[in-house]
């Protein structure tokens, strides 16, 4: 203390410095300080005042540190340095607050009233804009109305998609009523997902409650359609590791699935069929085998556990058909069984629902030069199979029988490429004819 009451006598005058007592006690003589009495203050000052320095005593205030104790304090401390007494510079400090407080009222009360203006201009406008908005509203939802029901016919998904917009976008009677239209007017029931790539084949486990579906992107799904509109994904997606997916059958009867890939790269000489019990987790209930060639198609036989595979070696035009016991996924064989006098490559596979025939369609040529054949082949022995007659079309690109095992529809091009519808009487399995016309 003493060095710093020091430092100000030697670069301050005397008459600016300011004391304020807070405990102790100062008494002034007339010419110095009463040292005998004085306990509060440095012995630095003795002697360097002509008169009584100004003081302020806040020794009344000491433990009280409320607003008005702290005013009182300032007020002491502040008037003598300011040359004014003590009421005076109180009575300016309460004007100056007043003077504050209505203007801080006055800022807010403009305020208030501003906002209030805007909340009513914005409430008006409001209501000026929404009679716009309504009828522009009802426009857009007869424009949508119109598109779905012209859209109906042809892409349901989308007509019931435009339609409900149209309710969303105007709640009212006339478009709830045309969502019900549209859903009575069509049999699209829901959609199924899970791939990134366009799906490439689907396959139903009879008796129809399991659906596989596969795509270029080697995903496989299996779908439970005991309630197609809340289906459910009992497995997927899985990558099966063979690539594009281009064949799905399922066992008849069984949950057994077999998977196959389209080797189109002749430097290849095999091309993998993978087996899964889909009731299973794939990692636990899948083998891979190879099948020699290029397969080009697959189909089980119903009523035994026969499977039969289509390929070709590319170095002949000609297909060969395969036969392979499959008890189950992780027991299956080629059979060795191969016949190699196809007209074409095998582009489908198909059999009869009693398993005792199969059907098998060809392919072959380019431009005008193109040619096709659908052949029948009898099981024999339940191991081999026995060439039950061909018949000549254009290429084939698709088979299917009918339920009843007589007719069997090949799908395929003409020369004029125009596709067509041919349809077969397989009903005597000796021989295989064109389906008489219509009388």
């Amino acid at each position: 203390m003493s060095r710093e009451v020091s430092w100000w006598l030697d670069n301050r005058p005397p008459g600016r410095l300011l004391i304020a007592l807070t405990a102790g006690t100062i008494s002034w003589t007339g010419e110095d300080f009463d040292w005998a009495v004085t306990d509060s203050l440095s012995p630095e000052l003795a002697g360097r005042f002509r008169r009584e320095p100004l003081w302020a005593d806040l020794r009344p205030y000491a433990g009280r540190t409320g607003p008005s104790q702290l005013g009182d304090i300032v007020a002491d401390l502040a008037a003598p340095v300011l040359g004014v007494d003590k009421d005076t510079l109180v009575g300016e400090h309460v004007r100056q607050r007043r003077r504050t407080t209505r203007l801080l009222v006055s800022v807010v009360a403009a305020l208030c009233v501003l906002l209030l203006s805007a909340v009513i201009a914005f409430v008006d406008a409001r209501r000026q804009t929404e009679p716009a908005e309504r009828q522009t509203a009802i426009a857009t939802s007869r424009q949508l109305r119109a598109l779905s029901e012209a859209a109906l016919p042809s892409d349901p998904r989308t007509a019931i998609g435009l339609g409900l917009a149209a309710h969303r976008l105007y709640p009212a009677p006339e478009s709830k009523h045309a969502v019900f239209r549209a859903l009575a007017g069509t049999r699209y029931i829901s959609t199924l997902g899970g791939h990134r790539e366009r799906i490439t084949e689907v396959a139903f486990a009879s008796p129809g409650r399991l659906l596989a579906t596969a795509g270029a992107d080697g995903l496989v799904n299996v779908w439970d359609l005991t309630d197609p509109v809340r289906h459910k994904r009992v497995a997927g997606p899985v990558d099966v590791g063979i690539g594009r997916i281009e064949m799905l059958a399922f066992r008849p009867g069984s949950t057994l699935l077999a998977i196959g890939a389209w080797n189109d790269h002749e430097e290849q000489l095999s091309t993998p069929i993978v087996l899964w019990d889909v009731s299973r987790p794939f990692a636990g209930a899948h083998r891979v085998y190879r099948q020699p060639g290029s397969m080009t198609a697959l189909t089980f036989l119903p009523g035994g556990n026969l499977m039969a595979t289509s390929t070709t070696d590319g170095n002949s035009p000609s297909g060969q058909v395969h036969l392979w016991e499959v008890n189950s996924w992780s027991e299956a064989r080629d059979l060795s069984f191969r016949d190699s006098g196809q007209a074409g490559a095998v582009t489908s596979l198909a059999a009869t629902p009693d398993g005792r025939l199969l059907i098998a369609g060809t392919g072959e040529g380019d431009g005008d030069d193109i040619s096709g054949t659908v052949t029948g082949w009898q099981v024999r022995d339940g191991t081999r199979l026995r060439r039950r007659g061909t018949v000549r079309l254009g290429p084939v690109a698709a088979l299917a029988v009918a339920p009843d095992g007589c007719t069997v529809v090949a799908g395929g091009q003409q020369r004029n490429s125009d596709g067509v519808l041919t349809l077969l009487d397989i009903s005597n399995r000796d021989r295989i004819k064109r389906a008489a016309a219509p009388a």
